[in-house]
Formats: structure tokens, sequence, C-alpha cells
């Protein structure tokens, strides 16, 4: 049951909120694009769907188990963490640092500093940003520790702010992601 407890939150807070995680029939699913498995446990899987049918590329994760295939989200995605790191709690940035790679199909830099920006300039972010600095933040309080990482994609110039609390003899879960700001450093689009 200790175990359970973070998922138990998460899905009390989607129903709570009255948000009911999308399940997607097969007619749903962009038959127009490839599909590849990125990473699995068991039956479960995080799909992409990838390819350029209207000339523009285009990146689709998706979850899938026995009972349903829906676009990826944090409570799929922090069980499907769990699982895979629950034999190793005690390396937690590498479950983070997972979770990062497997939440967005393209790659992102987990920053250190604004230096880890290729062609940053701090005029780039929006006036009430202009302090951020982008470094990893941990604070620990009893038996918890918070984690704040930020990471930049060059698709887009996405700057995002990836929050995870881990509890002592467990693995982190991931309790929001932000998009803080695009357009940053030295970005590309996809045309």
């Amino acid at each position: 049951m200790k175990k359970l407890l973070p998922y138990i939150s998460v899905g009390v807070v989607c129903l709570v909120l009255g948000y009911t995680l999308p399940k997607v029939s097969n007619n749903d699913l962009p038959s127009d694009l490839s599909s590849r498995i990125v990473d699995s446990i068991g039956a479960r899987q995080i799909v992409e769907f990838y390819g350029s049918p209207s000339g523009v590329e285009e990146r689709l994760r998706y979850f899938r188990d026995d009972q349903s295939i829906r676009p990826i989200n944090l409570p799929d995605l922090n069980a499907f963490i769990r699982e895979k790191f629950d034999p190793d709690v005690s390396r937690p940035e590498d479950a983070i640092k997972d979770f990062i790679k497997l939440h967005n199909g393209w790659e992102q830099v987990v920053l250190s500093s604004p230096e880890d920006i290729p062609g940053f300039s701090p005029n780039q972010l929006d006036q009430d940003l202009s302090n951020l600095t982008l470094s990893p933040v941990k604070t620990v309080s009893d038996s918890e520790t918070i984690s704040v990482m930020y990471t930049w994609t060059q698709v887009g110039g996405v700057l995002r702010r990836y929050k995870f609390k881990t509890r002592e003899g467990q693995g982190p879960v991931c309790c929001s992601c932000i998009t803080i700001q695009t357009r940053v450093g030295e970005f590309k689009l996809l045309e």
C-alpha cells in the first residue's frame, strides 16, 4: 500500500478535478505515421509515432498497456518509471533523467545553467523570468526531497520546468511539468 500511495494521490487529484485519462481507439491513432517502441516493461510500452506526412516532422508519444493506448501523461509515466527503477531507489537521479527522456519525443538538455543552452542570451527571456538561474534545485525536508530540473529542447527552443518529489525509500514522482517559454537559444522550428 505504501508504494501505491503516490499513484493513488495522482488518481484522486485527477478525479477531484474531473479529469479522466483519455483512451484512444485504433481509428484515432495517427495512421499516416510510422511507430516504434521507445521503452517497455512487460506489456506496458512507450510508443512513438513519427514521420513527415505533411512535410513537417512529427513525434507523438503514447502509453500502451493491456487496457488501452492513450497519449502519454504524467500519471502513466510516473507508474512506468517507478516500476522500472523500483529495485534501485537509491539512485533517483537516474529515474528522473529517464522520465525526462521518455516524456518528450524531442531531445531535451537537462540544464545546470543558462550556458548549457547554445546561443542563449538573457534578453531572450521574458522580463519576469530574467532572474531564473536554470540550475537544478534540491530541497530536503524530513523524509521528502523536492527536485526541480530545467530542460531545453532545440526544436522550438522550449524551456521546461520539472518538479519531482522523492519520499524516503521510494522512487521519484513527477508532480508537474510546465513550459516556461519557447524560442530560447539557437532554436529551430519545424517547417
